[in-house]
């Protein structure tokens, strides 16, 4: 588990920054893997490390922070992720301002926390405002607007919003199978989630060919699938901070 957080940091931070964060980051054990004493013995330290080295470079930190929170939550360890995923995103809307596709991303990915967290209501507002952006500044059909509407329409099925949850779906669905090839895992997702829908609706003829192509797809779609919960979308990591302005 260390070893993976190392790993993320040094490939989210710019090339000409490595070299002095992996000096700064040699003094964190990341030997220790106990679940238990992650917090103390290497995220806290990590981010000490990186307020430190980068207290100048706000968008390195910024990235950094990311992939911090990021790791974190993939790990189970939801409340304190949440510290640097809101940090993140507060350095990228000062520096680079809402339209910017790194600060887009960090609403989205905050939205996505806040729901693995239950926060239902407060996972609404960001990834509403996420799609909103990414419809205005990338198009109605980007990759990354449709993975913004598909993690909408899960949280929306979670809250009971149905109808809306429906329609974000069925969008998502028609709009990637436009626009990928069919073989594209986020076409199975985009199936796996419509199916956990219409089978809440009792729509289970209509149902019944989602789950087969679902179940055909990558294994995250077939677990969200049997779980009964369709999955979030996640955005890739790794992404680099400086990437430029859209719109």
């Amino acid at each position: 588990m260390g070893a993976r957080l190392r790993r993320a940091l040094l490939d989210a931070a710019p090339e000409s920054s490595r070299d002095d964060l992996d000096t700064a980051l040699a003094q964190v054990n990341f030997t220790d893997i106990a679940l238990g004493s992650l917090e103390t013995t290497i995220f806290d330290r990590a981010i000490e490390t990186i307020d430190a080295e980068f207290e100048d470079q706000p968008l390195v930190r910024a990235s950094l922070l990311q992939s911090v929170a990021t790791t974190l939550e993939s790990l189970g360890i939801l409340e304190r992720a949440l510290d640097p995923q809101e940090r993140a995103l507060e350095i990228r809307r000062a520096a680079l301002g809402d339209r910017h596709t790194d600060t887009i991303r960090s609403m989205h990915m905050l939205g996505n926390l806040l729901h693995t967290q239950g926060r239902l209501e407060e996972a609404e507002e960001w990834l509403r405002r996420s799609l909103d952006l990414r419809r205005e500044v990338l198009g109605q059909e980007h990759p990354a607007t449709l993975t913004s509407m598909n993690s909408l329409g899960v949280v929306l099925r979670a809250s009971g919003q149905l109808a809306e949850a429906e329609e974000c779906f069925r969008e998502t669905l028609e709009a990637r199978r436009r626009v990928l090839e069919e073989d594209d895992p986020a076409i199975a997702n985009s199936m796996s989630s419509l199916a956990v829908l219409l089978e809440q609706l009792g729509e289970f003829d209509e149902a019944e060919p989602h789950v087969a192509r679902g179940l055909r797809g990558p294994a995250s779609g077939a677990g969200a699938r049997s779980s009964g919960h369709a999955r979030l979308d996640r955005e890739p990591r790794g992404a680099s901070p400086f990437a430029g302005q859209a719109g």
